[in-house]
């Protein structure tokens, strides 16, 4: 029967070097066609490609080398360090454009490099780049450029950061990034920090992603190329996808076929050989003639990354019992089931091959197969988040599902029932996403707040006596400058300082911060109560119809002032009681001469007032009055 064998093509990038790794080598108890199988996950150079998200960092290892510019330059070829494949082709030699990518053709050394970014594949832009991405940036205004080679072999790599390089024609904006390219697996990364966009130059326009030396064929990250965009704090790796770089040999070398799979038949024992288009021969699997007519079932992981994946070779019954060994691809032993009958289990397993070597203990015979687990594609989310500022709601999320298996759902922790948020407070949000069978993903966003502006002014004292003289201090974050009105139409810029009211009253004192950059504004405001003791001043004659009809406070030249409540009485010398008032600013309020509605008579009369200010002082006095007709 056909068997199929696993020769896992593994990446770990920056960390385990790319390689095809052959099985055990195997023994069959009979000779006939076999399907060998190799599964690709990247590195080891590539014509297609693909890309995803991986966490943020920035390359801090010193970087020796330095370019800056003129401005629109590429530098002279720098030695890489170690071989990179790229599209196909083997590199040692690198440019670096002051407009944020590397090229491979060497052709561009110390030339103009292009500013006006166009859509790629393009056979006229920059060919054999990398685009971290391509845009208008002038680092002969300032930032820095650096590159160099960091790491050892075979796992090294090739940085070049573009740090605080100002945006050309926004100059304000500041772009920082880092294209790096590794040894061995042949992976590139672009470490993204802060990509701003500048609208009023070349539309904004930037192009993220891979080019070929021909202007033939291209990789962009979706929506990137030559679209205005702008992010902060992204990692993206690229990495090879093709299979055809995969390359089987017979024992003699001589080429079989390409790509993942090729079947073979040997009638004697026979050495196969596995190779990498940029990487050579890679190794090599033994098939030992020698079946045991074994069948699977397998039962895939239930959701991506779960483990609960589960195999079971079900065994012929020849009679006799099985050792079985279950093994991964890098042939470390999972699990031993010895002297078995009828089928062995194994559990527990993440997606990927697994070799089973299955030995006849009645025949003397042993085999080793292939098990494969397979797995939901997972859920991801794309999503692009910009901050609050100025204590406003106008953050954002964008967002992007996909992935998952069938359609995909979503909820938010505070129940919006749109994907993309606007006007977004500070403060984190989460959503929560199910695919048709039930596999799902949480994540939390958190929306930071820019630029924040507290405006805070403390005062001492906040009332008293006039004149009141206060302390101001300022408890303002966030501002650049400030300025603080106090409410007599007197202002400044500096509120630690000290104001003098001179005058009764409730001022409102107002202090402004700003903050220059962003434009950021707040304002509070405190109350400083200033009042004065009440005060009372009564004539000693009135003449009723004439120059003075009526008895009660003289109120000229704030005689009598500062008072919030008031009492008055008229009484004759017997003491008998003929007014009372409590109006002291009304002077017809006061007493007019009359007592039950008829003239009283001229002489003296008596009177007692208590009156109280706001401050809570009373003060009373008591007098004789003159009444004086002049009929």
């Amino acid at each position: 029967m056909t068997r199929r064998f696993l020769l896992l093509f593994s990446l770990l990038t920056g960390f385990v070097q790319a390689q095809v790794i052959a099985p055990a080598d195997t023994f069959l108890c009979q000779g006939g066609p076999m399907s060998l199988t190799a599964t690709y996950l990247g590195g080891g150079g590539s014509t297609t490609y693909a890309d995803s998200i991986i966490p943020y960092f920035w390359e801090s290892t010193p970087l020796t080398g330095s370019y800056n510019g003129p401005d629109d330059q590429h530098s002279g070829v720098v030695n890489i360090g170690f071989d990179f494949c790229f599209y196909g082709q083997t590199y040692s030699q690198v440019v670096v454009s002051t407009n944020n990518y590397l090229t491979f053709d060497l052709t561009n050394a110390s030339g103009f490099s292009p500013w006006t970014t166009q859509a790629i594949p393009n056979p006229n832009e920059p060919l054999a780049s990398i685009m971290g991405p391509w845009l208008d940036i002038n680092p002969a205004t300032g930032g820095t450029i650096t590159y160099g080679t960091v790491g050892t072999a075979p796992f090294r790599k090739f940085v070049a950061s573009f740090n605080n390089v100002p945006m050309f024609s926004c100059t304000s904006l500041l772009y920082k990034g880092q294209i790096v390219i590794y040894e061995t697996t042949n992976v590139i990364e672009t470490h993204i920090e802060n990509l701003p966009l500048c609208s009023n130059w070349n539309g904004g326009n930037s192009v993220h992603g891979l080019h070929n030396e021909t202007g033939t064929a291209a990789y962009t990250v979706t929506g990137r190329n030559n679209t205005p965009t702008t992010f902060t704090n992204e990692g993206r790796r690229f990495y090879g996808t093709g299979t055809t770089n995969v390359i089987w040999y017979d024992e003699n070398f001589n080429a079989l076929d390409t790509g993942l799979t090729v079947t073979v038949n040997p009638t004697t024992s026979t050495t196969y050989y596995l190779g990498l288009e940029c990487g050579g021969i890679q190794d090599s699997v033994f098939v030992q003639i020698g079946s045991v007519g074994a069948s699977f079932d397998v039962r895939d992981e239930s959701c991506y990354a779960y483990d609960d994946g589960e195999a079971t070779v079900l065994l012929p019954n020849n009679g006799g019992q099985w050792d079985v060994t279950w093994l991964n691809v890098f042939n470390n032993v999972l699990q031993v089931d010895n002297n078995i009958t009828g089928s062995a289990t194994i559990n527990g397993l993440a997606a990927g091959a697994y070799f089973v070597e299955m030995y006849d203990q009645v025949n003397d015979c042993s085999v080793v197969d292939t098990v494969y687990i397979n797995q939901p594609p997972p859920i991801v989310l794309n999503e692009q988040v910009m901050n609050a500022f100025c204590d406003q709601n106008n953050g954002s999320i964008d967002l992007t599902l996909t992935g998952g298996f069938g359609p995909l759902t979503f909820s938010w922790d505070d129940g919006t029932p749109t994907l993309d948020r606007e006007n977004l407070s500070p403060g984190d949000y989460t959503i929560y996403v199910v695919d048709s069978i039930g596999c799902d993903s949480t994540i939390t966003f958190t929306i930071a707040n820019e630029f924040p502006v507290t405006a805070d002014l403390s005062a001492s004292p906040t009332s008293g006596l006039a004149p009141l003289t206060v302390n101001f201090n300022n408890l303002s974050t966030g501002g650049t400058s400030y300025g603080i009105e106090f409410g007599t139409g007197d202002s400044g810029n500096n509120p630690d300082t000290t104001y003098t009211f001179t005058e009764n009253g409730l001022y409102t004192v107002v202090l402004y911060g700003v903050d220059s950059l962003s434009g950021c504004t707040d304002t509070t405001t405190l109350i400083i109560d200033v009042t004065s003791d009440p005060r009372v001043m009564m004539p000693n004659v009135f003449s009723p119809g004439g120059n003075f009809p009526y008895f009660n406070a003289v109120t000229a030249n704030d005689s009598t002032a500062n008072i919030d409540q008031f009492q008055g009485v008229i009484y004759t010398r017997w003491g008998n009681t003929i007014y009372e008032w409590s109006d002291w600013s009304t002077p017809s309020a006061g007493w007019d001469g009359t007592v039950g509605g008829s003239e009283a008579s001229e002489g003296v009369y008596y009177y007692t007032v208590r009156a109280t200010g706001g401050n809570g002082k009373t003060i009373e006095q008591s007098g004789h009055l003159m009444l004086i007709r002049n009929d």
